[in-house]
């Protein structure tokens, strides 16, 4: 299904020495889908998303986007994400850091800096922290500023892997907001363990356990029309093996 789709994923599979991280992982994503990639800790999640960007290799399999194209550089052209803090250069301001973002983006057709401060200030709420040094920042500020650079571009495909984590609660609605809005124009794909924000915004579910998809449908099928929280939804198709308190009654 390569005409429509924004993502094709073709027997993903990814191995670090005999341990399986990801197992033949199918997957299309179509334009304009808004995805919740789920999964307990270690199920693979980032490694998938990894894989995507093109900043891990997978051990076998296939990805195509937009259509039919391989991981070129119009194709990052058209992605953005975010995944992580570490990736943020403390020595620059957040302001320098968009326009660096801009510049490898967008060179010469690079977005005025009035833009990239209205962006700032959209999830700030003031302009005077992105002439702070990043080194500075609060661990939600740098979650603000990377999310700020995933947006620089104007991305066809949005990936954000954790982006709740670490900002408070106007935060996380500004943003909640904001993806509502902007998946009208873009596919999303988003990785959480928030999934109270997951079912405000995703309409569709890929769900990862022991290293493969156990789900890849919409949310509402998996909730069976809301009849279920997404929560008990999740926990009865994960449900953990040993849930008793008996060893650790020496605690409680």
């Amino acid at each position: 299904m390569l005409d429509n789709s924004i993502l094709d994923l073709t027997d993903i599979s990814k191995s670090y020495d005999k341990k399986v991280v990801l197992d033949k992982v199918n997957v299309t994503v179509q334009a304009n889908d808004c995805i919740g990639l789920l999964g307990r800790n270690g199920a693979g999640k980032t490694t998938l998303i990894k894989i995507i960007l093109g900043l891990l290799g997978a051990s076998s399999g296939e990805i195509k986007y937009f259509g039919g194209a391989s991981l070129n550089n119009d194709v990052k052209k058209k992605t953005g994400f975010y995944i992580g803090q570490e990736y943020l250069p403390e020595e620059l301001t957040g302001l320098q850091y968009l326009q660096f973002i801009n510049y490898l983006y967008n060179g010469k057709a690079r977005q005025s800096d009035e833009n990239l401060l209205n962006l700032f200030e959209y999830f700030f709420e003031e302009r005077e922290s992105s002439k702070k040094m990043i080194s500075g920042y609060s661990f939600g500020m740098k979650q603000k500023t990377g999310i700020c650079a995933a947006l620089v571009n104007q991305p066809q495909l949005l990936i954000l892997d954790e982006p709740f984590s670490g900002l408070d609660a106007f935060s996380c609605r500004r943003l909640i907001e904001f993806i509502n809005k902007y998946k009208q124009r873009a596919t999303v794909v988003i990785s959480s363990h928030d999934l109270t924000f997951i079912e405000k915004i995703c309409d569709r579910l890929l769900i990862l356990e022991k290293s493969r998809v156990v789900y890849n449908d919409t949310l509402v099928n998996f909730t069976t029309s809301g009849k279920s929280t997404l929560e008990d939804s999740l926990f009865t198709l994960l449900r953990p093996q040993d849930t008793s308190d008996e060893k650790i009654n020496w605690l409680v």
